[in-house]
């Protein structure tokens, strides 16, 4: 077997403490963005800004989609 090719180059500073963690964790707001993600996906609803939702949910009779399912919630 022949020498395995690096594709980055050494860095030039120490890796700081946790730099693995940090860079593969999400911030709350990437966590909200994925979840609206997640339900567009699973809804077959537009994603995007809240006006534009509406607007391109109405265009394409879609609004049925941005109703949440089932009989409503008693308080």
């Amino acid at each position: 077997m022949g020498k395995q090719k690096t594709l980055l180059s050494p860095w030039p500073v120490e890796i700081p403490l946790g730099y693995l963690e940090w860079v593969n964790s999400l911030d709350k707001d990437e966590e909200d963005k994925l979840e609206k993600i997640r339900y567009a996906i699973k809804r077959g609803c537009p994603y995007g800004k809240e006006n534009w939702i509406k607007k391109t949910a109405e265009k394409l009779n879609l609004i049925s989609t941005l109703i949440p399912r089932g009989r409503p919630r008693k308080d």
